[in-house]
C-alpha cells in the first residue's frame, strides 16, 4: 500500500506546508471527507475520481458539528491518527466530559454549577451559562442579575481577559 496521510481541517496553505514535511502522498480535506473502512483498511474518497484511496495515517484539526461517526470509524480502524479519536469521541458531550475531566484532573479550577431548564437563577456577580454539546466558543451567555435557563447546563464564574488553551503533553506545554 502506498504510504499516504490524510489531513483534515486545516485550510490549503496550512495543508501544502504539513505535505511538504510528510513522508509519502498526502491527500487534504477542509471538511470531513467521506470513509469507507473495510477489511481493516481506512480508505477516503479521492480528490480526482470516484473511488476511494487508501490512508495509512490520519491527522485532523478542529472539531466538526456531525463529527461523531467519523471519529467512530477513526476508533474502529485503530490505526495511527492525531488526535486520538477515542478521546475525541469521549469528549462529544460536553456536559460528562466535563463532569469525567473534573474527577481525573490534578488541576484546581472555578467550582461549576449545574442548572436544569427552566431554573430561574439570580447571580450576584457576572456568570457564564453554557449548554449544548457545542465546544468552540458556541452555546454560551454572560448573566448578571436574574436570568432563567433555556436548556440545561453550566454556570461558571465569568473572568474579564481573554481565554487561552493550552495542551500539556508530558511535560512540553503549546
Amino acid at each position: 500500500m502506498i504510504e499516504r496521510t490524510c489531513l483534515i481541517g486545516f485550510d490549503e496553505s496550512e495543508s501544502r506546508e504539513l505535505a511538504s514535511l510528510l513522508p509519502g502522498e498526502c491527500v487534504a480535506f477542509e471538511m470531513l471527507p467521506r470513509l469507507l473502512l473495510k477489511d481493516g483498511v481506512l480508505r477516503v474518497q479521492s480528490r480526482t475520481s470516484w473511488d476511494y484511496v487508501p490512508v495509512s495515517r490520519v491527522v485532523f484539526h478542529g472539531i466538526f458539528e456531525n463529527d461523531t461517526d467519523f471519529l467512530a470509524a477513526l476508533c474502529l480502524w485503530g490505526g495511527p491518527c492525531y488526535p486520538n479519536p477515542v478521546g475525541m469521541v469521549d469528549c462529544r458531550l460536553r456536559l460528562p466530559a466535563l463532569a469525567k475531566a473534573v474527577r481525573l484532573s490534578r488541576f484546581g479550577g472555578p467550582s461549576r454549577s449545574f442548572v436544569s431548564a427552566g431554573v430561574r437563577v439570580v447571580a450576584d456577580q457576572p456568570l457564564v451559562a453554557k449548554w449544548g454539546n457545542w465546544h468552540c466558543g458556541h452555546d454560551k451567555e454572560r448573566i448578571t442579575g436574574e436570568w432563567t435557563s433555556e436548556f440545561a447546563g453550566l454556570l461558571e464564574p465569568y473572568f474579564e481577559g481573554e481565554a487561552v488553551r493550552v495542551t500539556i503533553i508530558r511535560n512540553q506545554a503549546w
